[in-house]
């Protein structure tokens, strides 16, 4: 549900030489009815992951492509600030990306893309 421009300022700092995101999607990509869903973005849900700290807000048939997220905490209990080095979540999802990045575009088995799936990849990570 973030707006847009925080999403998209995420994504940038996620992004890499080997990592780049052609869509993100935000809040408003949300319906009302049946929930978020890849019927908005341009491409097949088998090349398509999805970082989400809420994986029930995305319709059933797409849930299979999110990672889940831990939700970013900007204060603690006490009210105080969190400070940046406590929270290694993007590191994480950095890692899991990039990890099924390189098993994606293996080059001893390049021949195969059009038999990958991304959804595989995650479930094994």
């Amino acid at each position: 549900m973030a707006e847009e421009d925080y999403a998209k300022q995420i994504a940038k700092i996620l992004e890499s030489d080997k990592v780049r995101f052609s869509s993100v999607i935000y809040g408003e990509y949300r319906s009302k009815v049946h929930g978020k869903s890849l019927d908005n973005v341009l491409s097949h849900q088998r090349v398509v992951l999805i970082v989400e700290d809420k994986a029930e807000v995305w319709v059933t048939e797409d849930r299979g492509n999110v990672i889940k997220i831990k939700p970013y905490t900007f204060f603690n209990k006490e009210g105080a600030n969190v400070s940046d080095n406590e929270d290694q979540e993007l590191a994480r999802i950095w890692s899991i990306l990039k990890t099924i990045h390189t098993k994606f575009f293996d080059k001893k088995n390049e021949n195969y893309y059009d038999s990958k799936d991304v959804r595989q990849l995650l479930r094994k990570s």
